[in-house]
């Protein structure tokens, strides 16, 4: 069983009326093979229900975008569970940016 998971946070533009303007968008993924669909909702009932679970033809994807859930639910886990190598690297600077977003610092 190979899942991939990251924490990514997405710069886009976003139209509001006839004005453009960057938007972060951070967002929290687990993917897994379609097969395996029973881990992913028990990851999101272990997780408190947040997040969303989302179907593609051979995959399935649980993902959190709600900065108050990032921000007290999955950055608390993974900082009691540690990742390693790279992931680790990742996630410190998804929490960084999290943490300024909230913080309104960004």
């Amino acid at each position: 069983m190979q899942a991939d998971g990251s924490f990514s946070a997405i710069l886009a533009i976003k139209t509001r009326g006839d004005k453009e303007y960057p938007h972060i968008r951070l967002v929290f993924t687990i993917e897994q093979s379609r097969k395996y669909k029973d881990l992913i909702f028990e990851i999101q009932k272990m997780f408190g229900g947040i997040g969303r679970i989302y179907h593609a033809d051979s995959t399935v994807r649980y993902q959190v975008t709600n900065i108050n859930d990032l921000l007290t639910v999955i950055i608390p886990f993974f900082m009691k569970h540690q990742l390693r190598s790279g992931k680790l690297v990742s996630f410190l600077h998804f929490k960084y940016i999290v943490e300024m977003m909230s913080a309104r610092a960004h």
